[in-house]
């Protein structure tokens, strides 16, 4: 802690970084060719019981069916 507290971090501007010998001004991003991402497609199944020990015991069957637990 000692050692890190006195280290030395050097403060470098723009114009002191270069990428492969290119200037800071040719190094920004293109964003010209941004796309979305596609949407998720999934299904969703609703667990209908008599009591909710029943939905959990449906539930647990279903996951260990899925190899999840």
């Amino acid at each position: 802690i000692r050692k890190a507290s006195k280290a030395v971090i050097p403060n470098w501007s723009t114009a002191d970084i270069s990428v492969n010998g290119i200037g800071h001004e040719a190094a920004k991003s293109d964003w010209t060719n941004i796309h979305a991402i596609p949407a998720r497609e999934g299904a969703v199944e609703y667990i209908t019981a008599d009591s909710v020990e029943d939905q959990v015991r449906i539930l647990v069957d279903k996951l260990f069916e899925e190899k999840v637990i």
